[in-house]
């Protein structure tokens, strides 16, 4: 009986994780999509809505409008 009971876990996980690999290699294959420089619209905003920041605010702001500038995979959601 003990068996029994742990077949029926071990096999739905093993299915779940199977198509979670098949989900992550279909993403991982896919073209990314990478926002747009700032137009001037976006630049005229910045300039009047401008707050003083902290630095380690801006520099984080810097590095974050950077990344999102390059292609990134569905799903992929690491900021760093």
């Amino acid at each position: 009986m003990e068996k029994r009971q742990k077949r029926k876990p071990k096999i739905a996980v093993e299915d779940m994780a199977q198509k979670l690999l098949e989900l992550s290699a279909s993403r991982s294959i896919e073209a990314g999509f990478a926002f747009s420089k700032d137009g001037n619209w976006q630049r005229s905003l910045k300039v009047i809505f401008l707050i003083r920041k902290q630095t380690i605010s801006c520099e984080l702001s810097r590095k974050l409008k950077k990344d999102m500038e390059k292609p990134c995979a569905y799903g992929q959601t690491a900021l760093w």
